[in-house]
């Protein structure tokens, strides 16, 4: 019986850093984010701010721990990112000014790529204060834009999806999200 109880212990100690709720700026991001028929678990946190504006805290989401670049922006992987708002609103022009921002900066060809108009057009409204929004990658290709738990819509593009997620995990990404998202900085 001790064995057993050992055994478990561990379990739970192994696993509880990974699949644990988290607060970021008073906001409980949930420990699970289910995508069709499965879950993905809690990978990091991160705070965006804008200047000394907070303006979401993020959470994303996989199957397994992934703590490098190239697994966080592999569109074959299965994940999540949640940001709930914390700013009173920003408005579906400043979202599309910063992804198309990093575009840019990365190089992608977002002016000629039909998948990244249509996903772009998504954010045609304001996303206020403790709404969220939320990017999906099932793996197969395809970004679903979800906004308050209603599905706004879906693109697919692997292209579109490895530029996307560079604007997180990049070079270019906006700073802190990375570290945040990957578990390597504590908020």
């Amino acid at each position: 019986m001790k064995k057993i109880f050992t055994f478990i212990f561990l379990i739970i100690l192994l696993t509880a850093p990974y699949g644990m709720s988290a607060t970021v700026a008073n906001v409980v991001l949930p420990d699970t984010y289910k995508v069709d028929d499965y879950f993905l678990m809690l990978n990091g946190t991160a705070l965006r701010k804008k200047l000394i504006i907070k303006v979401y805290a993020g959470g994303f989401y996989t199957p397994f721990k992934i703590s490098g670049v190239d697994q966080a922006i592999n569109p074959e992987i299965p994940k999540a990112i949640r940001m709930h708002f914390i700013y009173k609103s920003v408005s579906g022009d400043k979202i599309i000014k910063a992804y198309t921002k990093v575009y840019k900066k990365d190089g992608f060809d977002y002016k000629n790529s039909e998948a990244a108009q249509t996903f772009l057009k998504l954010f045609s409204f304001d996303v206020k204060k403790d709404d969220t929004l939320d990017l999906v990658f099932p793996g197969n290709g395809d970004i679903r834009v979800v906004y308050n738990s209603k599905v706004i819509g879906s693109v697919n593009s692997t292209d579109l999806c490895g530029a996307t997620l560079k604007a997180y995990f990049g070079i270019n990404s906006i700073p802190g999200l990375r570290e945040g998202f990957l578990g390597l900085e504590k908020n």
